[in-house]
């Protein structure tokens, strides 16, 4: 007769199934490196490549993938991502409050706002591009709630006002940066 019993993801167990999703989501980006018509000319693994430096801009940033060159200052399309791997609350969402809540007084210390600052400092470094170019990225196994997509497409459609600069992720965290992209990937299996 099978157990009903839960696994405990308590602990190292826990930290261990994040730590998978982040080894396994880089392998498969690291093999689109060899596909023929991926695009994809470099990546690198929490952060940034070493030209754009090694500050805390890039603590939210898990994998950054580059197109079209290997360095984020001539790369045609640069994607941030940052990767939430949860095998115990797997079920849980992501809302409006779990995404902006910051974990020091600081509001750019919550998830969105770290994806905000490493987005505003790499637009900042790439002046001979769009900031459409630059795209950030929620990679996780949990649904999103209906209305945090419900804000975010309300940010879209609004943003950016007339004679404003800010971007769907500024919105939120009110950042003055150029308007770039966001995607959220939900239910996203290694």
């Amino acid at each position: 007769m099978a157990s009903s019993q839960k696994a405990d993801f308590g602990g190292a167990r826990g930290s261990n199934t994040g730590d998978d999703f982040h080894e396994f989501w880089a392998m498969r980006q690291a093999l689109r490196l060899i596909e023929r018509n991926s695009g994809l000319n470099a990546m690198a693994l929490e952060g940034l490549s070493a030209d754009a430096g090694t500050g805390s801009e890039w603590d939210g940033v898990d994998c950054t993938l580059l197109y079209g060159a290997e360095w984020v200052t001539t790369a045609d399309r640069v994607e941030l991502q940052q990767l939430k791997y949860s095998a115990a609350n797997a079920s849980a969402s992501w809302t409006v409050s779990r995404i902006s809540a910051a974990k020091t007084a600081k509001p750019e210390s919550s998830v969105i706002g770290k994806m905000a600052k490493a987005y505003a400092a790499l637009v900042a470094k790439r002046i001979a591009h769009d900031p459409i170019t630059v795209a950030v990225q929620l990679i996780t196994n949990q649904r999103i709630d209906d209305a945090l997509i419900k804000a975010i497409d309300e940010a879209k459609a609004i943003w950016p006002a007339p004679g404003s600069e800010d971007t769907e992720l500024g919105v939120l965290m009110e950042l003055e940066v150029g308007h770039g992209e966001a995607s959220v990937y939900a239910g996203v299996q290694a």
